[in-house]
């Protein structure tokens, strides 16, 4: 959903707002209630849903995984990434080769907010998947290094960014599995 400079105006296209706003309170009244479906419809014990810890673990996540495409650290991409993203950043380190970077993250310049929380069960017994889309405000850096240790000028200066991180857990035999990074997004336009 559009945030901000995006959003319709309420009072230039007041029916483009109300139509984008009752959609956003459809939306999250849906999101809300696959997740109370989620927990209750599992097999006992039924799961924790812990949501407050919803955001800052994908802050986490998200942090782990700019540092490790940073470092070549594949292991760790395999560890907290999903399959498909696995795929795409490891072919993207390999492509590089030598070359060495060096991820920096400044700040944080809002407070990662989650804008969806879905879950769902699968038609297998005791199996289900939750994925959840957090907003990441940030000023980051991204250095580039020659041969010899020195930054290649015109990188690593300061960027704000927002970033909408896709974080999602599978849960198996009534067992939920860490949370892991799907991807990323963008923010959706209304039509």
């Amino acid at each position: 959903m559009p945030t901000g400079a995006k959003l319709p105006s309420l009072f230039g296209a007041p029916r483009q707002r109300l139509r984008l706003e009752y959609t956003r309170l459809k939306k999250h009244t849906m999101d809300f209630l696959s997740v109370l479906s989620y927990k209750f419809v599992a097999k006992k014990p039924r799961p924790l849903l812990r949501l407050r810890q919803t955001a800052p673990t994908a802050l986490a996540l998200h942090r782990q995984m700019n540092t490790a495409i940073a470092e070549g650290d594949i292991d760790t991409i395999r560890r907290i990434c999903a399959d498909g993203l696995t795929e795409n950043l490891k072919t993207r380190v390999v492509a590089r080769g030598r070359e060495r970077l060096s991820w920096t993250l400044h700040k944080y310049i809002k407070s990662a907010r989650v804008v969806s929380h879905r879950a769902g069960t699968l038609p297998i017994d005791g199996a289900g998947i939750r994925q959840a889309v957090v907003r990441v405000q940030s000023t980051q850096s991204l250095a580039r290094y020659t041969a010899d240790g020195k930054v290649v000028p015109g990188t690593g200066n300061e960027r704000d960014l927002k970033e909408y991180v896709v974080i999602q857990k599978m849960m198996w035999d009534g067992k939920e599995g860490p949370w892991i990074i799907w991807g990323t997004t963008e923010e959706t336009i209304p039509d």
